[in-house]
């Protein structure tokens, strides 16, 4: 499995570079063509940049509404999507969760705007637990040029899922 990422986590200083030897991909459509053409199981976070600047340890925010691309790249390939969902990761993480607004503006530029802590520094806090669900695959068929309809079906059907 490849692990894909965006460009902006992947060429931030040290942290980027270690994510890269671990064999971590870019998320970009020329990349994720490669990669699926290939029938290569991939990995990604749907919610990117803006899922972890809306995160908050008051609530589970997800950012997937609006992010269909994913989607869209699986139908032309015919993949399986499994819906993914970690509980407790918010508390492991005190954020910052002010001048949202602001902050989802920079990511358009994919500049990360997250703010967190922990009182040990960056390190995730150990003393939380967490649960990961993973749900039933979703066969998608194959469809090499979908159609905004499809994808919204499609989109629906994850999210439904999720």
């Amino acid at each position: 499995m490849i692990m894909l990422a965006s460009r902006g986590i992947l060429y931030t200083p040290f942290h980027g570079y270690v994510l890269r030897l671990w064999g971590m991909q870019s998320v970009d459509s020329k990349n994720m063509h490669r990669v699926m053409s290939k029938g290569t199981n991939i990995g990604l976070a749907p919610g990117g940049f803006e899922e972890a600047t809306i995160s908050t340890d008051k609530a589970l925010r997800i950012f997937v509404k609006e992010r269909k691309g994913f989607i869209k790249m699986a139908l032309k390939y015919g993949y399986k999507v499994s819906p993914v969902l970690t509980l407790g990761e918010t508390q492991i993480y005190n954020t910052w969760d002010h001048l949202i607004k602001i902050r989802l503006f920079l990511n358009k530029f994919k500049i990360p705007s997250v703010v967190h802590w922990t009182k040990y520094g960056i390190v995730p806090d150990p003393h939380h637990d967490l649960y990961t669900v993973v749900g039933r695959p979703l066969q998608l068929p194959t469809i090499p040029n979908p159609t905004k309809e499809e994808i919204d079906h499609w989109h629906q059907a994850y999210m439904q899922d999720l």
